[in-house]
Formats: structure tokens, C-alpha cells, sequence
């Protein structure tokens, strides 16, 4: 018997085909409404199954305010004044006049400390608690290096804030998070960075972008939220 999950992964997988020959012969309207569609009923149909939900969650500038925690450590180390505003970019280094070799050689050295500062984005503490508190299996997936200090300034900071960690659910050094995703059966992933995001979409797994600057110009029409309260709707949860 088909399940309404079979068939949904299935036209998932032709969608994406046409929606990739539509934006190639630039009929770049038609496809957002039709991806825009189908993105909507995918996410919909997976959780018509009588079951809760595997969600898979990044942090930097997902449930985190990553930039603000970077640039605030940024101008410290440069003695700079950059202001938030200014980074337009996912990573920092034009902002800051550095090469991508320099850039990626400050952030190595500072980013413990820029991974214990910053304040969690707006309600995801509280949505994200209540999601679990209702039956889903929210999971915490990060490409952040899995070595011990920044485990556990991970750990600490997601702790400190208040968010659903009970010891088995964060996934560092997920540098292929599609490819972790599909492992663990994860039915609806919020990402934010533009790298992650088309990978995401391309091995067809129902994906979220978080607003952010840098993500405003990604050619996939995903559903997008600006504030977590509005995941509700998007997992059959009334507020």
C-alpha cells in the first residue's frame, strides 16, 4: 500500500526536477509559485502520518544571533566599529577587509568565544520547548568542529538559554547536514546558511530558511519564517 509519505517523497523528487528545468529556461514566476506549493503541501502531508515529528534545528543564525555575538568579538580583536548593519554577507571577512585565508584563520581562533556570546533569535527557546513538550523530537544539528571545548561551550550555551538539550540530541561537525538528516529520519530541517540550504534541497529534504541577509537572495522559493512562532502552522500545531 502507498503511504501518503511515499508518495509525497516521490513527487517531491519530480517537482524538484521541473522546478530546476523551469528556473534553467528562466521562468523564474511560475516556479516559485509552483515550489512555493508544493513545499507547503510536502511539509503538510509528512505530518498527516498520526505521529510527531523528527525536527532537525542548526543554531548559528538559526536559534542563535551568531553575526551580532561575531561582529561584537570582531571589532574587539580589530579594535573595529562595524556594525551589524554592515554585514551583508554570511561570513564577515568583506566587512572586515580580510582575505578568505585570513578570514578563516580568525575565525578558528575566536570562535570559542564567539560561540558562548549571543542571545537566542526571538521565541525559538520557547516554540522549540513547547514542540517538544508536545511529542516532537527536536535534534540540534550543527556544522560547528566537534572538538571538546566547543562541545561543550555548546552544550553550556544552549543550556544557559533554555532550549529542549537533554544530552543525545546535538549532532556536531555536520558539514553534509542533508546527508545527516536523511540517517536520522529528520522530517522538517530550519536552516539559514545558503551553502546548507541548497544541499538540503537538492537530496529533497523538507527544509525551512530562518530569515537572514544573506539567505534573501536564494533561488530555491522555500517557505521562509522571520519569527519561530510561526512554525506552528507549519507542523499542525495551534499556538
Amino acid at each position: 500500500m502507498l503511504t501518503p509519505f511515499y508518495v509525497a517523497s516521490f513527487i517531491s523528487k519530480v517537482i524538484s526536477r521541473i522546478f530546476l528545468r523551469l528556473h534553467r529556461i528562466k521562468k523564474p514566476g511560475f516556479s516559485r509559485i509552483l515550489f512555493s506549493f508544493w513545499e507547503s503541501f510536502y511539509i503538510r502531508i509528512r505530518n498527516r502520518q498520526g505521529k510527531e515529528m523528527k525536527i532537525g534545528v542548526d543554531i548559528d543564525g538559526t536559534i542563535k544571533d551568531t553575526h551580532r555575538a561575531a561582529v561584537e568579538v570582531y571589532n574587539k580583536e580589530l579594535n573595529r566599529s562595524v556594525r551589524v548593519e554592515d554585514v551583508t554577507e554570511f561570513h564577515l571577512d568583506r566587512a572586515y577587509g580580510l582575505t578568505p585565508q585570513q578570514g578563516r584563520k580568525l575565525w578558528r581562533k575566536l570562535e570559542e568565544e564567539i560561540y558562548s556570546l549571543g542571545v537566542p533569535l526571538k521565541n525559538a527557546a520557547e516554540v522549540l520547548n513547547d514542540l517538544a513538550g508536545r511529542g516532537h523530537e527536536v535534534y540540534f544539528i550543527t556544522a560547528r568542529p566537534g572538538m571538546k571545548n566547543i562541545a561543550k561551550v555548546t552544550r553550556e550555551w544552549l543550556k544557559k538559554h533554555g532550549f529542549p538539550y537533554h544530552g543525545d540530541n546535538l549532532v556536531m561537525s555536520a558539514q553534509d547536514k542533508a546527508k545527516v538528516a536523511k540517517k536520522m529520519g529528520i522530517e522538517l530541517f530550519f536552516e539559514d546558511a545558503p551553502y546548507h540550504l541548497e544541499n538540503l534541497v537538492k537530496n529533497n529534504v523538507p527544509t525551512v530558511i530562518v530569515d537572514a541577509v544573506y539567505n534573501r537572495d536564494f533561488p530555491y522559493p522555500l517557505k521562509r519564517i522571520y519569527d519561530w512562532r510561526e512554525v506552528y502552522d507549519l507542523v499542525g500545531e495551534s499556538t
